[in-house]
């Protein structure tokens, strides 16, 4: 991948192999803890709130599950040649809860690397963000629960049938999930980005 493109917040690779049926996909249900909180194998998440109508009201429950050794083999064969970690990554949404996983940059990592198996409904939008009078590319580990405070930069609905990498630097979050979320997530840093085998 040319290094050009690194800073571009989403980029869709329908070059790349979709993943076989071998990836076993766990029921959401199955990772709602009897606490009200979620499974998480792979890295730690928490969940965030957004502003919706002046209330402060939780978003979608994140949740995480480790992908078998034969899935994570495929993906360095096919995908990418290296990474920080892959995982089965989930956004469930509840009663309780808004339609928007939560406007953030992650706390680990420069891009991801995604397949989504359910994008979440059939307006379900990646969104990208950016604070007025600040750069698009920002610091790790922000939240922003206000969106009214933020312009939107661009919108994808899906994406569908297609591996696609984002730059995790930049505000992001996944708005109008009507039904759980669920895709490959594999974590890059800047050196992995040149691994992908495109």
């Amino acid at each position: 991948m040319n290094q050009d493109d690194w800073y571009v917040p989403v980029t869709l690779l329908p070059q790349l192999p979709p993943p076989p049926k071998e990836f076993q996909i766990p029921n959401p249900t199955d990772l709602l803890l009897d606490n009200g909180t979620t499974i998480h194998q792979v890295g730690t998440y928490y969940q965030m709130n957004m502003l919706k109508d002046s209330k402060l009201v939780k978003c979608c429950k994140p949740a995480s599950v480790k992908l078998s050794e034969s899935c994570v083999a495929w993906i360095t064969e096919n995908i990418v040649s290296s990474f920080i970690n892959a995982r089965l990554n989930y956004y469930i949404p509840q009663e309780d809860t808004c339609d928007s996983i939560g406007i953030h940059t992650d706390m680990r990592g420069d891009y991801a690397l995604l397949y989504n198996l359910d994008t979440g409904g059939p307006n379900a939008k990646l969104t990208i963000w950016q604070e007025p009078d600040y750069p698009l590319i920002r610091e790790k580990a922000l939240v922003r629960e206000d969106p009214a405070l933020l312009d939107r930069i661009a919108e994808f609905i899906g994406p569908n049938n297609c591996w696609y990498l984002i730059n995790l630097q930049a505000l992001h979050s996944v708005e109008n999930i009507i039904r759980p979320r669920i895709n490959i997530q594999i974590k890059l840093e800047n050196q992995h980005v040149q691994l992908i085998k495109i």
